[in-house]
Order: C-alpha cells, then structure tokens, then sequence
C-alpha cells in the first residue's frame, strides 16, 4: 500500500456522477418521468446521445447491461425514418 501512496494512488474517486453513459440515461430518464417517452426533440444533446446510442446498437457496440438500462425506458432503437421506430424496435439480443 505504500507504494501506491508513494505514486499517487488516491483512495478516494473524485468522480461524483458516474460515466457518461449514465449521467445521460438519468437525464433520459429523467425526461421519461416528464414526459411519457424516451424521444426527446431532434437538435438537442440529449437527441444526439440517443441517436448516438442506435448507431452503437446498431454496430454491436454496446453492452447487453447498457441496452438493458435504454429498454427499461423503452428506447426506441430505430432511427425516425423507420416505421418501426414507434413500436420500440429493440436490436437482437
């Protein structure tokens, strides 16, 4: 332990929110509790995180945990364009 705290190792996380990941699904849940869905308008950050998040799905780069947190709001996987973006798509597991 001494040489941790010879390097610096600080045994306290100064990180108070989390990952970025999850500062934005609470403020997508959080825009869920107001307003009945996880669609929030187009040319917002918070629309450009979820599209970003269907891009990521759609690529296979998410994890099964973090699709897991976007279905719990019902997250629609599909971009606009699809017609089955309203009946909340999800990628294969």
């Amino acid at each position: 332990l001494g040489d941790l705290d010879a390097a610096g190792f600080e045994w306290v996380s100064t990180r108070t929110c989390g990952s970025k990941f999850m500062q934005s699904w609470r403020e997508l849940r959080d825009y869920h509790a107001r307003h009945g869905d996880a669609n929030p308008p187009e040319g917002t950050p918070l629309a450009a995180w979820c599209d970003a998040q269907r891009l990521a799905a759609r690529k296979g780069l998410i994890s099964d945990q973090r699709l897991d947190y976007l279905r719990s709001l019902g997250f629609a996987f599909l971009d606009d364009d699809d017609d089955d973006r309203a009946q909340g798509e999800q990628p294969p597991r």
